[in-house]
Parts: structure tokens; sequence; C-alpha cells
């Protein structure tokens, strides 16, 4: 039976593991950076839209398009950013998680006695 499973079980989960690793080390590289790029873009043209001074100037420049204020209130996008960061962050957390958790208890020992084996 342990011939089997380190013939057959073993590798499959070998290669399951190295796959979750990998796809949890691109995600890390490529989508969160990209994730709070765009978050940032969008948070910082928010921030600007918002500002006192450039709300001024653009009323200098065109002074019959008087800027309507701001509501506070979060929209259908804010709360979709959120749910994505959430999701982002769970993802990491588990990734983390995967990488740093101890592997010891997961896998027989080689140098285990056989089952048969009679002791004086």
């Amino acid at each position: 039976m342990r011939g089997g499973f380190d013939q057959y079980v073993r590798p499959s989960v070998e290669q399951a593991r190295e796959l979750a690793r990998g796809t949890g080390a691109t995600i890390e590289r490529t989508v969160v950076p990209a994730l709070g790029t765009a978050i940032g873009t969008v948070m910082s043209v928010g921030d600007v839209a918002r500002d006192a001074r450039v709300r001024a100037a653009f009323n200098r420049i065109a002074p019959e398009k008087a800027v309507v204020p701001v509501k506070k209130s979060s929209g259908i996008g804010s709360t979709i950013a959120l749910a994505a960061a959430a999701v982002v962050a769970v993802g990491v957390a588990y990734a983390v998680w995967q990488t740093f958790r101890a592997d010891d208890e997961l896998w027989v020992a080689d140098d285990e006695a056989p089952l048969d084996d009679t002791r004086p």
C-alpha cells in the first residue's frame, strides 16, 4: 500500500502543491499590484475632483459651467472595489498560509517500522 501511495498519490499531490504555489506567486506578482494601481488611480482622480482649488480653477476658466458639489455617498463602484479588494486580500492570505504552514505531519516517515513487525 505504501508503494502504491508513493507511486500514484504522492506525485499528484506534489504537482498540485507546486501548481498552487506557482499560481499564488503569479497572482501576487501580477494581479495584486495591478488591482492596487487601479484602485489608487480611481481614488486619486476622486480626490482631485473634490479638491476646492481644482473647482475654483475650473470656475475661473468656465464660469457659466459651475461645478456641482460632489455628494459623499458611496455608489456601486466603490462597493464592487471593496468586494474585489476583500477577495484579493483573502486570496493573498490563503497563499501566505499555504506557503508557511508546517508540512511535518502531512506525510508518513520513510523509516517507520512495518505494521506486521513483532517486537519482543
